[in-house]
């Protein structure tokens, strides 16, 4: 995550830097078991590799906590829009429909997930570092061209897969979340979820755009 000002507390910049290596390195795992899995499809079971999504997301909830905290230059809802989808998918979709997982869908949707991450978080240490390259930044602020469709196109994809799983659950009890929050089964609120892409797709990759260009212009300003 990006800092706050240019000139953060010490004890904050050390916490970003912590918490961004850490994402790094996860997602760098991540990435590697995907390369060792088209190697040798053997050699690495997809089940733990839903598992290390599925933590990483977790404690990817954070970033939502350090934009509404003022402690990254972040809007809290861009964020939870970001994570909340990827947490559905991670935890609601893989978590009840796991048979999912064996789709070319998931392999494209976790490979654009890890690739993404890993430049981005990479980015936010060598920024916390102020060892940043500007050819790392145009790498950060151009790869969401391809991975974003692959990455977003996988959930909903993934998440229309899982509507069969989805359908055979039991039916909720009022204690049971979203159905405490919504009024839904889960197999409801997935349609709510898929039918939310529509507008929200063309929404974050228009902000992604107006991001590049920020960036751009920054740099060429800097020059």
């Amino acid at each position: 995550m990006r800092p706050a000002k240019a000139s953060m507390p010490e004890l904050k910049k050390l916490y970003l830097l912590f918490y961004n290596f850490v994402s790094f390195a996860g997602w760098t795992t991540v990435l590697f078991k995907l390369i060792l899995h088209f190697v040798s499809p053997t050699s690495t079971d997809l089940a733990e590799l839903v598992g290390w999504v599925q933590i990483l997301h977790v404690t990817m909830c954070l970033e939502i906590v350090h934009a509404a905290l003022g402690v990254v230059r972040s809007a809290w809802h861009t964020a939870f829009m970001q994570i909340f989808s990827r947490w559905y998918i991670s935890w609601a979709i893989l978590g009840f429909a796991p048979d999912v997982a064996k789709s070319w869908i998931f392999i494209m949707m976790v490979a654009s997930w890890s690739i993404t991450e890993v430049i981005r978080f990479g980015y936010f240490v060598l920024m916390t570092l102020d060892a940043l390259p500007a050819w790392f930044g145009k790498i950060r602020y151009s790869t969401f061209f391809l991975l974003y469709p692959t990455g977003a196109g996988g959930e909903v994809l993934l998440a229309i897969l899982g509507f069969g799983a989805l359908a055979r659950l039991p039916a909720p009890t009022v204690s049971w979340w979203p159905n405490m929050l919504l009024g839904l089964s889960l197999y409801g609120f997935n349609w709510f979820f898929v039918l939310c892409y529509l507008p929200g797709l063309p929404f974050m990759y228009r902000h992604m755009i107006i991001q590049r260009r920020k960036f751009l212009r920054k740099l060429k300003a800097g020059q």
